[in-house]
This record gives C-alpha cells, sequence and structure tokens, in this order.
C-alpha cells in the first residue's frame, strides 16, 4: 500500500470515530429537548402621559436602584473579583464527586462515562484567601463540540467577566428555571441560578443556537 493511501485511510477512521462521537453527543441532547422560545409579547401604541409616567418611573427606578441591589450584604459580605485575581488549581476529582465530598448540592453534566472526552476540573481561590466559592470543569474533544466550559460561583461570589451573562438577550424557562442565553456564529451561552449557586455555560461549535438549554436541561437531571 502507498504511503498516501496509508494517510487517506488514517484520515477516514479518524473521520469515523468523530462521526460516531457526534452522533453519540447528538443523541444525548436529544433526549432533553429544549423548550420553545418565549413569543414576543404584542407591540401597544402608547399615549403621550404613559410615556411621561414610564420617563418619571425610570428616574426614580435610577435613584433607587442601588439601594434595592444591596441585597442586605455588606461590601465585606459579598466577594468581588476580577478573573486575574484567582489561582487556578486543578483537582483530580471530577465535579460530582468533589460536590459529593464537600455536601455541596452541584450540577454537573454527566459525560464522565465518554472515553472521547477529556475531562478538567478546575477550583479557583482568590489570591487574598477569603471564602469565595468558584469552580469550573472543562469538557474538550477538540472536534466535537470542540469546548464545553461549566463554570460554577455561590450566589455570593462577584466575577466581572461572568456577570455580563445575566445581560443576555433570550430568557427561556428549562423546568421551572430561569436560563438567561444567547449565541454566536457557532457558539451557545446560557447563565442560571440554582440552590444557592450561579452557573454558567458555555459550548463551542454546537449544532443549534439554544444548545445550550439542552446542557441545562441535562444538568438539571443530574439532580434528580
Amino acid at each position: 500500500m502507498k504511503e498516501k493511501d496509508i494517510h487517506r485511510l488514517i484520515e477516514m477512521q479518524d473521520l469515523q470515530k468523530k462521526q460516531a462521537l457526534k452522533a453519540k453527543l447528538d443523541a444525548r441532547l436529544a433526549a432533553f429537548p429544549a423548550p420553545a422560545p418565549c413569543a414576543d409579547a404584542p407591540k401597544k401604541r402608547r399615549s403621550v402621559f404613559t410615556w411621561v409616567t414610564a420617563c418619571v418611573c425610570a428616574v426614580c427606578l435610577a435613584i433607587a436602584l442601588p439601594f434595592l441591589l444591596t441585597d442586605g450584604k455588606t461590601d465585606d459580605e459579598r466577594f468581588s473579583y476580577t478573573e486575574n485575581q484567582f489561582k487556578i488549581t486543578v483537582l483530580d476529582v471530577t465535579l460530582k464527586e468533589y460536590g459529593q465530598q464537600h455536601n455541596r448540592p452541584l450540577l454537573y453534566l454527566d459525560w464522565y462515562d465518554m472515553e472521547e472526552i477529556e475531562i478538567t476540573t478546575l477550583q479557583k481561590t482568590p489570591h487574598d484567601g477569603r471564602n469565595a466559592f468558584y469552580m469550573q470543569e472543562e469538557y474538550l474533544n477538540g472536534e466535537i463540540y470542540d469546548e464545553v466550559y461549566v463554570t460554577i460561583t455561590s450566589e455570593d461570589t462577584y466575577v466581572d467577566l461572568l456577570e455580563n451573562n445575566w445581560n443576555a438577550p433570550y430568557i427561556d424557562n428549562v423546568q421551572g428555571v430561569k436560563v438567561h442565553w444567547w449565541y454566536d456564529t457557532a457558539n451557545s451561552y446560557g447563565a442560571f441560578r440554582y440552590k444557592g449557586y450561579k452557573y454558567y455555560i458555555a459550548a463551542w461549535d454546537v449544532p443549534e443556537h439554544d444548545t445550550v438549554l439542552h446542557i441545562v436541561e441535562m444538568m438539571l437531571s443530574s439532580d434528580r
């Protein structure tokens, strides 16, 4: 057999493996259908009085908002950081195992039985030594769905880059949980709160814009 034929055979075998893995992942996601997008509310014409009232309310809200968002905690009780204020530790346990060992009701993406996917669990600890909770689990294949990141913080931990996720343009309900999500050309992102924790998901090179909603559905099933 010629050398170029050998290379072609290897490429075909790699392609078959990738296609088989993609089919397996697609099947898992399909088992957790995403909810239908919320329909846009009908638009109504507003009177002059309505617009004036809205402007007055907006001014009042702008004044009151800083007080409404304090959630009763002092600055010392919150954990507010930028991403570079954390040191990263690679753990030798999965997110599922970590939650069980530390009695934390953490959701996880149950792909641990798929040998084709490389899974890395990271714990991020602030340099100031405070007890902020910040973890991330990475699901990497390099070809299929490229990368999926599941990031978790406690409700009282604020990381600047993560907090922007709550401004997502779409909001849907998955099993009674409000999911803020959006997408770009080939990637799907989402954020939701569940039992005292904030979850952030980034899925790259996905088949559908709303893939993140399927992933949320799968994660919520881990709490059953």
